[in-house]
């Protein structure tokens, strides 16, 4: 019986932690600073690279002399008695800060429209309000997104693909209409191919709005 206990237990355990890597819920409601924090991108990654620095003449040395950068007595002493001002290079080695390009951020969306419709329903319009405030904040503002329709597997693919292009196309013009640029929005149909949840194809929660950064 302990056993039993245990094992339903752990198994239990297993499958909740598969269903949370699914995919993440979809929001019905979000505030700017939300919506703003999970779009800006972080702080770039930074990878040291390396650079050359012009040759660097010794102090009192003619023009055309470059000192040599060794730690080394006879070469000290095979520089001060050279008959010759044959040029030696000295090269300096630095780092310098490359950014890294980060993966393009998103948020899902629950966004609600009429049943075979692209016409938005009014009780997800706020929602799509506060979306418009946080594209114009100053830390999104410059950035380009993709609106993505996504649907569930009901139906045909085709049919699907055809209208979550339509109801992707009604989300960028309300935003539009909202003060968001339309050419800083790419809008795209998915249909049932990227599902939030592939194990549950025909769950509500598939059936959303993603918003992507392009940049």
């Amino acid at each position: 019986m302990k056993h039993s206990y245990l094992l339903g237990f752990v198994l239990g355990g297993l499958c909740l932690a598969c269903s949370y890597q699914a995919g993440a819920q979809p929001l019905q409601n979000a505030t700017v600073d939300q919506l703003v924090e999970q779009l800006a991108p972080s702080t770039p990654m930074r990878t040291r690279g390396m650079r050359n620095l012009a040759p660097q003449r010794a102090p009192g040395a003619a023009a055309g002399t470059e000192a040599v950068a060794s730690n080394s007595p006879d070469a000290a002493a095979s520089s001060n008695t050279s008959a010759g001002p044959a040029p030696h290079t000295q090269t300096a080695m630095s780092t310098e800060s490359a950014a890294i390009p980060e993966a393009p951020r998103s948020v899902d969306l629950v966004i609600n429209f009429n049943f075979d419709s692209a016409s938005l329903q009014p009780a997800s319009k706020p929602l799509l309000d506060v979306l418009a405030i946080a594209l114009s904040s100053d830390k999104l503002k410059t950035i380009r997104f993709k609106v993505e329709g996504h649907t569930d597997a009901k139906g045909h693919q085709a049919y699907n693909q055809q209208l979550s292009s339509r109801r992707a196309e009604s989300v960028v013009s309300y935003l539009a209409e909202k003060g968001v640029a339309k050419d800083r929005m790419l809008p795209e149909g998915k249909g049932f191919s990227e599902l939030l949840y592939p194990e549950k194809p025909t769950a509500m929660e598939n059936r959303r709005v993603r918003i992507t950064t392009l940049q």
